[in-house]
């Protein structure tokens, strides 16, 4: 059995879909069939339960699935393995996150020590970033919520950092006499908040859910932490802000009000596949992750 077609019948499982899993790998969808075909026939027995439009896994396709997903990390994980032996510079780690605050630090930070390892960071919704992870497509994930395990793929969850929000105001909001604010006062208030799928619109949104409000008062959408602050400052709104970021901003800090019927918070979950980890330059970064971490939550 090639490895090739191993790889075919995981991606088409993964996207349960015969065509778009054609479309990615850029072949055709008859060859993809037939290659399935192939499996199946080798196997003995059918390995998908046709859905509409869509494919699923039946009971034996799960449990092939399962094993010939390990074949590949472990190949991958052999190739990784051996680019370090040969000391290659042009090593990469990829990383997605639904947040993007922490962003610059630790690049900055994981650069300085790992100058010949390149780390690439992408802001993405968090459902995706469970597909990319499930794929191969990305080597670690940093989510809220965490995503959960997945112990059949070696999908592997830490939670490495808890990260607490209040809200921000404008100078001079009458809010900031009082000190504290309560979600209903919130609900009262433009919002600039980021778009959907990232960390403090989904919180916001468990929020107003939980007390019975919907998230209607967004005036602005961005993800980009500088003109949210700009707009706050220029009084356009409020925003709900990591107090991490606080803590560097005294200014801005001035400008925070404490939420007081709520708990506000986020758990940032550290995920990977335990295979691929096991590689130097990623057993690195996941003690990278963690220490960093550890030192931003205990300054």
């Amino acid at each position: 059995m090639e490895i090739r077609n191993l790889r075919y019948f995981c991606l088409t499982a993964e996207l349960e879909h015969v065509t778009k899993a054609a479309n990615q790998l850029g072949v055709s969808q008859p060859f993809l069939t037939k290659i399935i075909g192939q499996i199946e026939e080798e196997v003995g027995v059918k390995l998908f339960d046709d859905k509409g439009r869509s494919i699923k896994l039946n009971a034996y396709g799960k449990k092939y699935y399962t094993h010939a997903k390990k074949v590949i990390m472990e190949i991958e994980n052999l190739q990784q393995s051996m680019e370090e032996m040969l000391d290659r510079e042009d090593s990469t780690i990829t990383v997605m996150s639904n947040t993007s605050v922490y962003f610059a630090e630790m690049v900055h930070e994981f650069q300085k020590a790992n100058p010949k390892t390149l780390l690439k960071l992408s802001l993405t919704p968090r459902e995706e970033i469970a597909l990319a992870l499930k794929t191969g497509k990305v080597d670690f994930a940093l989510c809220y919520p965490a995503l959960d395990e997945d112990m059949e793929l070696c999908i592997k969850t830490e939670n490495v950092f808890r990260e607490y929000g209040c809200l921000i105001t404008p100078p001079g909001h009458p809010l900031l006499e009082k000190g504290v604010c309560t979600v209903r006062d919130i609900t009262k208030e433009p919002l600039i908040l980021s778009p959907r799928g990232a960390v403090m619109r989904e919180k916001m949104e468990e929020l107003y859910k939980k007390f019975g409000y919907s998230l209607d008062n967004i005036v602005i959408e961005t993800s980009d932490v500088h003109s949210i602050i700009s707009a706050v400052k220029k009084g356009v709104g409020c925003s709900i802000m990591a107090k991490t970021i606080l803590d560097k901003e005294p200014e801005l800090k001035k400008n925070s009000v404490e939420i007081q019927d709520a708990e506000f918070f986020g758990d940032f979950g550290l995920s990977y596949n335990e295979i691929l980890v096991k590689t130097k330059r990623k057993a690195d970064f996941r003690m990278f992750v963690i220490d960093f971490f550890y030192d931003l939550q205990n300054p």
